[in-house]
């Protein structure tokens, strides 16, 4: 009987986290603020559909900067509108996949909503990235870019199509599927760039902006 009630209690627990798991799992947008932030975090997770993500994105938050992290979310695209009403300062697709980043039967892309507030700019774990860098262009106050677990990234020239105001870029534990032998040249107020733990075979000075007056530090690990 003592082995049959150990047994049962084991599967009451497993039963348990088997429905927590699922629970957990129920698309969602909450705030997260850690406590030592001085701007709001917003973490949207668990999405399946555009309009999810339409209907659950806070609105109209009163912040001047807002830190939003989209995770573990599946879209076929970014619903227009869906970043419209908040000055998002801070963009994280952490495990996201995304069909197209082109807003649906536009020319424009998500991008074009943030080109007012977005300064920062984080793929992680895997995350889908816009078809074309261009689509940045627009995004005037964008100074960072971070690529961290990124498989198979592509770095091409077109990587100079980001905005002037770029200064910052990282690549960090991401495997490369294409360079390009100048993908930074133009990118004058560069300050730092930082490769660590990725498989970067070749770093060539040509592939920094020449003359490299505003660089400041250069990792390469």
């Amino acid at each position: 009987m003592a082995g049959r009630a150990a047994w049962s209690v084991h599967g009451l627990l497993v039963s348990a986290c088997v429905i927590f798991e699922f629970a957990s799992a129920e698309p969602s947008c909450r705030e997260t603020t850690p406590i030592y932030y001085m701007h709001p975090e917003y973490t949207c997770s668990d999405l399946s559909s555009s309009d999810e993500l339409l209907k659950l994105m806070p609105k109209n938050l009163n912040s001047p900067r807002i830190e939003l992290v989209l995770k573990d979310s599946r879209l076929d695209h970014f619903p227009p509108g869906a970043f419209a009403d908040n000055k998002v300062t801070s963009l994280v697709l952490n495990n996201v996949t995304v069909k197209s980043f082109a807003l649906p039967g536009s020319s424009a892309s998500v991008f074009d909503e943030l080109q007012e507030t977005l300064e920062k700019l984080v793929f992680y774990k895997n995350s889908s990235l816009p078809e074309t860098w261009s689509m940045l262009k627009n995004v005037k106050h964008l100074e960072e870019l971070v690529f961290f677990r990124i498989s198979r990234l592509r770095l091409g020239d077109d990587f100079n199509d980001l905005p002037t105001s770029m200064k910052n870029v990282a690549v960090v534990q991401s495997s490369l599927a294409e360079v390009g032998s100048g993908w930074m040249s133009s990118l004058q107020k560069l300050e730092k760039v930082r490769i660590e733990n990725s498989d970067f075979k070749v770093f060539s000075r040509a592939m920094l902006p020449r003359p490299a007056g505003s660089l400041r530090e250069l990792v390469i690990t």
